[in-house]
């Protein structure tokens, strides 16, 4: 039960992979996901504080004559980032370490586990504001020298319309895929749900289910691999369209980058009506039965499994039950 109340539960549970045997691809995404959710930021905080000393040293060195001992001398602000990013990271990986393991809970854990909802929230916190930070000054300079900043900024924008665009289309596809599945069930279960109890038929055809859709493609682990695969796409093909511009356009001209954020925005909608490609109402018709169809056929020899199940079920039930009523024999004294 404590392990329920961890942050890190949460992230598997949102995986659906919380209280499921897994696989060893299953339980590897689990953990790549959750070190990606606790590096990330702390990352972003590292290659800050960086680029703040860097720049820091550079502006106030440069007009010194002693130039050596200035570039020697310790940069506060980036030393006490550092220091905290150290202590958040340690504290996270001792409690997704003891998540992991399993370990009974204890005045160490309750006390690490405070330490961690303290600080990794606080990283949390800092990341956003520096990330919308970030964000204005790019927006700035992108008002300053619109024909170099153009195409960049509409590619990050077009990159998380794709991505929120596609994830919402598997995410539609998946639950009317679901939809349909319980519907075509239904009349199995309410048979079976007149012989044994409603709610552990309940359960079992979930758990089938769930097992039945994992196996097509339509879990939220795959959906999430899916994810990731298109976030990969979606760089290596802007990093070749930038890398044109780089080598045939000079940014620096007006005409050139007005041309570079046109071609940029035309990918970007292209991409749109791929990936979010519901409004073919027949095709997103055709291609839902068939992965029903799919997910049934997957299914095929799942409800004779759960009779049998129920029938051991109640079996099991039953005996319990007259050992209750019906105590053995022990003899009198």
């Amino acid at each position: 039960m404590d392990g329920r109340t961890s942050f890190f539960y949460v992230i598997e549970n949102g995986l659906g992979s919380s209280d499921r045997q897994q696989t060893l691809v299953q339980e590897f995404l689990v953990v790549v996901v959750t070190i990606g959710v606790i590096a990330t930021p702390i990352l972003y905080l590292n290659y800050i504080s960086t680029s703040w000393k860097g720049a820091y040293k550079r502006y106030f060195c440069e007009s010194r004559i002693d130039q050596g001992n200035c570039y020697a001398e310790p940069e506060h602000a980036s030393q006490v980032l550092n220091i905290f990013c150290l202590l958040a990271s340690l504290v996270a990986i001792v409690e997704l370490g003891i998540f992991f393991l399993n370990v009974p809970s204890t005045l160490f854990r309750r006390v690490l586990r405070v330490f961690f909802y303290v600080s990794f929230p606080l990283v949390g916190a800092v990341s956003l504001m520096l990330v919308l930070l970030s964000l204005a000054w790019i927006f700035i300079g992108a008002l300053q020298q619109p024909s170099k900043i153009g195409p960049y900024a509409l590619a990050a924008v077009g990159m998380l319309v794709n991505i929120a665009r596609y994830h919402g289309r598997l995410r539609r596809i998946q639950a009317r895929v679901k939809f349909h599945v319980v519907e075509q069930l239904d009349e199995h279960v309410r048979n079976l749900a007149r012989k044994y109890p409603a709610k552990v038929v309940s359960v079992l055809v979930e758990n089938n289910i769930h097992d039945a859709m994992h196996a097509n493609g339509l879990s939220a682990p795959r959906v999430v691999a899916r994810n990731a695969v298109l976030v990969l796409i979606l760089i290596v093909a802007y990093t070749f369209i930038f890398i044109g511009f780089q080598a045939f356009t000079d940014a620096a001209k007006p005409l050139a980058g007005l041309l570079n954020t046109v071609l940029v925005f035309f990918f970007t909608l292209v991409l749109m009506t791929i990936l979010g490609g519901d409004n073919d109402r027949m095709w997103v018709e055709e291609y839902t039965q068939a992965m029903t169809e799919q997910v049934l056929e997957s299914m095929a020899g799942v409800l004779e499994t759960i009779k049998g199940q129920l029938r051991l079920a109640s079996k099991l039930l039953r005996e319990s039950d007259d050992r209750v009523r019906h105590p053995p024999f022990v003899g009198e004294r």
